[in-house]
């Protein structure tokens, strides 16, 4: 090349780290949608879905750090603490974990960053209930009033609004990120929708259903049937796995690999089994317990006991950790990244505590 024409040669620019982030997911994304689109054409295959688990973890680790796994667990130290003026309602954190989610009274949804400044926030005339991030965290699901589905982008722009003719009881989005959304309508009703708003699976009960979830794979969906009868279906509607409590069951919940299932048996039991129905553990309280939820790397059992009192347990039903709050706690529940611990403390306080103690190597 002539001398008089390297200067004007197009130099590429060096790529930020963010920019290669973002290309590096597009490109994982991609592969995903291609794997879609062949299993749409050739039939839904075991290997097709682990293909695609595999490369969203890809995505979770570009853009999330590893989750703790906890040798022993010593203490906790409040990182965050917030009180508001109404009491708040159903607090989360974002899937990368730098974001909280809470619904401020009944009509008010807000956002913050782990030092406390607001980054969102939206006003409904309806009451609105279980706030959501998707997987991916770029969108908001909530229902407003007692038949309205909404989803929002993290501008506040709308960008789903459908009206259901029975009141709907509960909402999730997919696991896998697919923007499918499971929706209990009625008290018998199973539905999936896509973002367009399109029915993509219907299933009518003769029985009432509770807590109805997608398993961590988007394969499957649980579901309480009745008051003691727990429920596996496949997407076709198919029945592929049924086990009868003695007492009534409560706070159904996969663990995070699928491979067990956990839940609350009358007031004070705690229940752990395989998706064949074989028990891992039994454990009864003293007192009555609730809320109790996997540590995302599936090892730990957290839950509240009384009103006041965190536990946590292994999967021996051992316990590694306790802490009494002053004031009763609600909703306990562990970061995405199994570092910190975030409850409501009384009506109105938020807390976020970071575990401290000695991690698996």
């Amino acid at each position: 090349m002539p001398k008089s024409f390297e200067k004007f040669s197009p130099i590429e620019k060096e790529k930020s780290p963010e920019q290669a982030k973002e290309e590096e997911s597009l490109g994982l994304v991609r592969e995903i949608e291609e794997i879609k689109e062949r299993m749409a054409k050739e039939g839904e295959t075991i290997e097709g879905y682990q293909e695609i688990t595999k490369l969203l973890k890809q995505i979770e680790v570009l853009y999330g750090k590893p989750k703790v796994e906890w040798e022993k667990i010593e203490g906790l130290e409040k990182i965050f603490s917030k009180d508001f003026e109404e009491p708040i309602y159903s607090p989360s954190f974002s899937p990368t974990g730098d974001r909280i989610m809470v619904r401020e009274g009944d009509t008010s949804l807000k956002i913050y960053d782990l030092k406390g400044k607001e980054v969102f926030s939206k006003y409904f005339e309806k009451g609105i209930s279980w706030p959501s991030f998707s997987p991916t965290g770029d969108k908001i699901m909530v229902r407003e009033g007692n038949n309205g589905l909404k989803i929002y982008d993290l501008k506040g722009n709308e960008i789903l609004s459908k009206n259901f003719e029975e009141i709907i009881y509960y909402l999730s989005f997919s696991p896998t990120g697919d923007n499918n959304i499971l929706v209990n309508e009625g008290t018998e009703g199973l539905r999936i929708y896509d973002l367009k708003g399109e029915e993509v699976f219907s299933k009518d009960f003769g029985k009432t259903i509770d807590y109805p979830s997608f398993s961590p794979s988007s394969r499957e969906i649980m579901l309480r049937e009745g008051l003691r009868r727990l429920k596996i279906y496949d997407l076709k509607g198919k029945k592929i796995f049924s086990k009868k409590f003695e007492e009534t069951i409560l706070d159904l919940t996969f663990s995070p690999t699928g491979d067990k299932i956990m839940l609350r048996e009358g007031g004070n039991g705690l229940r752990i089994c395989d998706p064949e129905g074989n028990e891992i553990l039994s454990k009864d309280f003293e007192k009555n317990m609730d809320c109790p939820s996997f540590s995302p790397t599936g090892d730990k059992i957290m839950l509240r006991e009384g009103t006041n009192d965190l536990k946590i347990y292994d999967l021996k039903g051992n316990e590694i950790f306790s802490k009494d709050f002053e004031n009763p706690i609600y909703y306990p529940s562990f970061s995405p990244t199994g570092d910190k611990i975030m409850v409501r403390e009384g009506n109105n306080g938020l807390r976020i505590y970071k575990i401290k103690g000695r991690k698996r190597k």
